[in-house]
Parts: C-alpha cells; sequence; structure tokens
C-alpha cells in the first residue's frame, strides 16, 4: 500500500512539472537593445526625461509624467510604448478627453496602439478618429505633485496635445494642473548605446 501511495505521488508530481513546464513564458533573447531615454525638447522642460509619478507601483501604473530620471529601453511592439523593453511591465496609454489636451498613463495593459516610435524620431500619436496625427504634447507642474513612494523630485505633468490650443482655465483633465506654467514641447526617443547589439 506504501508503494502505491509513493507511486501516486510520483506521478502526480512528474505530472505537476510537466504541466508547469508547458505554460509559455515571454523570453527576452541575448540582444539588449540601446537603453534610451524620451526627453523633452521643448522651453522651460527641454532635457527632462518621460516617467512615471507612481514608479513603484506593482503594476506599473500612474500619470506621464517628465522628470529628472525617466523611464530607459523601450518596447515598440503593436503600435505601443512599453517599458522596460523585456519583459515589458508598463505601457503608456492615451485617455480620452474632450479637451486637445489627452491624459496619459501608464498601465499593465496596453490599450494604445497607434503610438508611431522608434529611436532617433520625436514620439508621434496616429490620428484616430478623434484627432490628427501629432508629436506635440503639453507639460504643466502640478498644483501638487506626487508624494507616492519613489515619486521623483521634479514633476510635470504630461499630456497629448492634440490642437494648437493651450489651456486657459482648469478643467476635468488639468485638474492638478498648473495652467500657468504649461508649455508645449515633443518628446525625443533617444538613440542610446551604439554598442548595444542593435
Amino acid at each position: 500500500m506504501k508503494t502505491t501511495a509513493y507511486s501516486l505521488a510520483l506521478i502526480s508530481s512528474l505530472i505537476a512539472t510537466a504541466n508547469a513546464s508547458a505554460v509559455p513564458r515571454q523570453t527576452c533573447t541575448g540582444i539588449t537593445p540601446p537603453l534610451p531615454a524620451i526627453t523633452a525638447d521643448g522651453t522651460g522642460v527641454s532635457g527632462l526625461q518621460l516617467g512615471n509619478d507612481h514608479p513603484i507601483s506593482a503594476a506599473g501604473t500612474g500619470s506621464g509624467i517628465l522628470t529628472t530620471t525617466g523611464y530607459t529601453g523601450w518596447n515598440f511592439g503593436t503600435g505601443g510604448l512599453g517599458t522596460p523593453w523585456c519583459p515589458t511591465s508598463r505601457w503608456l496609454n492615451i485617455g480620452s478627453s474632450t479637451h486637445p489636451w489627452k491624459p496619459l498613463t501608464w498601465s499593465s495593459t496596453q490599450s494604445t496602439t497607434t503610438w508611431e516610435t522608434g529611436y532617433g524620431v520625436y514620439l508621434t500619436a496616429a490620428a484616430t478618429s478623434a484627432y490628427s496625427e501629432t508629436s506635440d504634447f503639453l507639460a504643466c507642474k502640478p498644483i501638487t505633485p506626487s508624494t507616492s513612494i519613489g515619486a521623483p523630485s521634479v514633476q510635470w505633468l504630461l499630456f497629448l496635445l492634440t490642437s494648437d490650443t493651450l489651456p486657459t482655465a482648469t478643467d476635468d483633465t488639468l485638474s492638478n494642473a498648473n495652467i500657468s506654467t504649461c508649455v508645449k514641447t515633443k518628446l525625443l526617443i533617444g538613440l542610446g548605446d551604439s554598442g548595444g547589439g542593435w
């Protein structure tokens, strides 16, 4: 009887091991892409980098911001903008708004598939039924900066700008933005280290 119980336990263990190894996993190749930052190119925010106001969040959620030390290493798959390169845990998504400034949020789920990206180019949102193609962004200092664990000390809220109209008053999308500080900018995806094998 002990031999039968032991045999059944061993068979169960082998089946569990076989099933566990059958689960597909995201694998990363030995080739490392360049690890550039995405850098702002505009009055008042030049040199700041794309980041997250909640960088230590388990799901990578938070708002898109400009800061002194942003993310590096990008996944441009399926029209998305994700970081880190592999495995990707955060995707930059464009939120909806009736205003020409659209909120940018980080999520563990990719919902935006209209980013036009690549190394050495400006980050661009392709045209949708709601707006035309644009590579313009709006950066505003927050009225109340994020104080979450790991939040950077320098923060500029970041929005996709879908027209030449700049805000003159606070609205539902800009509820935490200091409107008098808002500037138009572009985001350049750096070339990174040419020795990265890419």
